[in-house]
């Protein structure tokens, strides 16, 4: 059972945890939902700090910031394929150490202590001698280098879509009902089996209606009537 005096000095210690201070350590922080892929143990070989790649792994979510399983995903994929190109610049470097050191191996003890044979153009004879080496070595680092570039144009294009706002789509309808204006007598149309002449007095009559004057044919009848109901009356 604690004593008094261990208790005190655990909450002395729980008081000094303030959290992550560096702009890395934040960041990882800040991503405490999303899990990354990245295990440094899982991808660490001898000759390798595993510390290196986690630092690795806080500056690429700090600087691309991804949101779902999907960036995050993609983000894996870059720190895994830089952290493997730098890896590979070290086989480059290691193989030409290595090669060298072969030329030293095949010279003969006469040649290994004149000067003049052991210095002369290494590079190149290391070169000839692990061509197929170097051949393959160069193919593993583009092959990586093009997976790095498409990783990173997904995740861009991914990004860019999720920030652009989503336009609503242009709307059918006029803006502007399509009603005559007021006082607009549309023209009457005569139908297919109405006679010309029947039109053509549609039309006398609606001009006659504007202007007040009434043709004197057209109430010949009336005037007829008139004058016989008057004779009745009257008796003459």
């Amino acid at each position: 059972m604690p004593t008094e005096a261990q208790i005190n000095a655990n909450r002395l210690n729980a008081q000094k945890s303030t959290g992550p201070i560096t702009p890395e350590g934040k960041a990882a922080s800040s991503l405490n939902a999303l899990k990354s892929g990245i295990d440094a143990w899982s991808h660490i070989i001898p000759g390798e700090d595993p510390a290196e790649l986690e630092a690795l792994t806080a500056q690429f979510l700090l600087h691309y910031k991804p949101t779902g399983p999907t960036q995050l995903s993609l983000v894996d994929t870059l720190i895994s394929t830089e952290w493997i190109q730098r890896r590979l610049r070290r086989v480059e470097a290691q193989l030409w150490n290595y090669s060298v050191e072969c030329l030293d191996q095949n010279l003969t003890h006469a040649e290994f202590v004149d000067a003049s044979v052991q210095h002369n153009s290494p590079l190149g004879h290391s070169y000839q001698e692990a061509l197929d080496p170097f051949a393959r070595l160069q193919r593993r680092i583009d092959g990586t280098n093009r997976m790095y570039l498409r990783t990173l144009k997904v995740l861009q294009d991914l990004q860019a879509a999720a920030s652009t706002p989503v336009s609503e789509p242009p709307s059918s309808m006029p803006a502007h009902p399509l009603t005559p204006p007021i006082g607009f007598v549309p023209p009457t149309v005569p139908e297919s089996g109405e006679p010309a002449h029947a039109s053509h007095g549609n039309q006398q009559f609606a001009l006659a209606r504007e202007s007040g004057v009434y043709p004197t044919v057209a109430y010949q009848p009336l005037k007829e009537t008139a004058a016989r109901a008057l004779s009745r009356l009257t008796g003459c």
